[in-house]
This record gives C-alpha cells, sequence and structure tokens, in this order.
C-alpha cells in the first residue's frame, strides 16, 4: 500500500502529463494554423487571382443621363447618395436611401427590376480570370451562412473549376461582395 504522500505525487504526476498533452496538442495546432496562414497569400485567399472586383467600367461620354432630381422623384424618398456606375453594358444609378440600395435606370431614371440568376452568372462571368470558362449555376442565398455574410439576399453563383469558386452578389447592388474558394475555405478552417 502506499503512502498518502505516494498517492499524491502519483495523482500530480498524471495530471502534469495530461494537462502537458492537451497544452502541447493546441500549442502544435496555433503553430499549424499561423504556418498556414503565413504561407498563404492572402490574394489566393480572397481569389482575386479567379475573379476581378476592381476592374471599373468606364460610362461612355456620348450616354444622355438623367438628372439627379429625376432619380430622386423616382425612388421617392430622402436619399443619403447616388452614385452612377456601370452595371454590366448598362448604366445605372446606385440610390441609397435608410432603407438600402436602390437600382436606377441611369438613362431613363426608371427603378431596374431586382437582380435574377442570369444577370448575377453574367456579372460573374465578366469578372472571371481564369483561362478557361467553366460552367456557372446561380443559387439565390436568403440566409446568413458561415461562408457569407454579407447583404442579403445575395445570389450564390457556384463556377465548376478545381478551386470551387463561389461568387456572392447582393440582389440589391449587383456588385461582388464576396469570392470564395477552397484555399479561402481552408483558410477559413484554421
Amino acid at each position: 500500500m502506499r503512502s498518502p504522500r505516494a498517492r499524491l505525487h502519483l495523482l500530480a504526476s498524471r495530471a502534469h502529463k495530461w494537462l502537458a498533452i492537451v497544452v502541447g496538442a493546441q500549442l502544435l495546432l496555433w503553430f499549424a494554423s499561423g504556418a498556414l496562414m503565413s504561407f498563404l497569400p492572402i490574394d489566393r485567399v480572397h481569389g482575386d487571382h479567379l475573379v476581378d472586383r476592381t476592374t471599373v467600367m468606364p460610362l461612355n461620354p456620348g450616354v444622355g443621363l438623367a438628372v439627379p432630381s429625376e432619380y430622386l422623384r423616382s425612388v421617392g424618398e430622402p436619399v443619403q447618395s447616388i452614385t452612377i456606375r456601370m452595371l454590366g453594358s448598362k448604366p445605372v444609378a446606385e440610390v441609397l436611401t435608410a432603407k438600402g440600395v436602390t437600382l436606377v435606370d441611369a438613362i431613363t431614371a426608371s427603378p431596374l427590376p431586382p437582380l435574377d440568376a442570369g444577370g448575377a452568372e453574367e456579372i460573374a462571368r465578366d469578372a472571371w480570370r481564369g483561362t478557361a470558362r467553366p460552367a456557372t449555376r446561380a443559387t439565390l442565398v436568403a440566409n446568413a451562412s458561415a461562408e457569407y455574410r454579407g447583404a442579403l439576399p445575395a445570389w450564390r453563383v457556384a463556377f465548376a473549376d478545381p478551386d470551387a469558386t463561389r461568387v456572392f452578389i447582393p440582389v440589391s447592388t449587383g456588385r461582388i461582395a464576396a469570392v470564395r474558394t477552397k484555399t479561402w475555405r481552408l483558410y477559413d478552417f484554421f
């Protein structure tokens, strides 16, 4: 039979061993995730090598745009800002109000219908930088998920490429809000 002092020593020894294993495993995971995050280029994580979110299409100077007061009248509520930009090949006015963004035809000043699946696929394909044009499929996302937490509802345009690229485009703006790839999912996991 062991003395109380020997039992206490044995208990302390076992506790120390298990505590070292738990802390060591956690340190190993921290080191591995930190190394992964250091070695992966952030542009690759963001999918910048596959989808171009920065190119801005210039407005055609010969197009007659509506005056700002027509955009205000079209929306029918106090406006915080108006941004004129291209959406595909069409000039649009992005009108921001307290209720959110409304897209208005920049020439006729009439509100545009919400972005549909075909329009979202066209926006994503136009931004594609890859060498081959993989097939796309648009799905409407109504709830926030681990993969996308931006403005909703949004279109998730899935590319059939080796990186399993997903492009998220809010219905309200028609702008690419997020790009998710296998690399991003690995990075996010860690």
